[in-house]
C-alpha cells in the first residue's frame, strides 16, 4: 500500500520520477537483494544441519555443565546470543540457531513463549 502511494506521489503529483528512473531503481534493488537472498539460502542451510542431529543436545549439556541452576544456565544463554548478535545480522542468526536453540526450553524446564511486537 505504501508503495503504491510512493509510486502515485513521484509519478503523477510531484512528476520528478520517471519510468526509466523506476526501471533503473528496481534494477538496482534487484542487484543488491541478491547478497541477501544468498545469505539468507546459506545460513538456512547451514542452520538445519545441526538442528537434524543430536548437536543441539550436545550444546545444552555444555551449557548445562557449567551450572545446575536454569537463571545461570539462562543467563549464559543470553549472553550467547549477545555476542552471536555482534557478528551476524538477525536473519542469518535466526536461521541458523532457530533449529539449535528451540529444544533448550523444554530440556531446562522453561515455558516456551512468543513475544510478538
Amino acid at each position: 500500500m505504501a508503495v503504491g502511494f510512493s509510486l502515485f506521489v513521484g509519478l503523477v503529483i510531484y512528476r520528478n520520477l520517471t519510468w526509466k528512473d523506476l526501471y533503473r531503481i528496481f534494477l538496482q534493488k534487484r542487484r543488491d537483494h541478491r547478497c541477501h537472498y544468498f545469505a539468507a539460502v546459506i545460513s538456512h542451510r547451514t542452520g538445519l544441519v545441526p538442528g537434524h542431529g543430536t548437536d543441539s543436545g550436545k550444546v545444552a549439556a555444555i551449557f548445562m555443565s557449567v551450572s545446575d541452576n536454569k537463571y545461570v544456565i539462562l543467563l549464559l544463554c543470553n549472553l550467547f546470543l549477545i555476542v552471536v548478535g555482534m557478528f551476524l545480522d538477525i536473519g542469518p542468526a535466526l536461521l541458523i540457531l532457530a533449529p539449535i536453540l528451540a529444544p533448550w526450553p523444554s530440556i531446562w524446564g522453561f515455558i516456551r513463549c512468543i513475544s510478538v511486537s
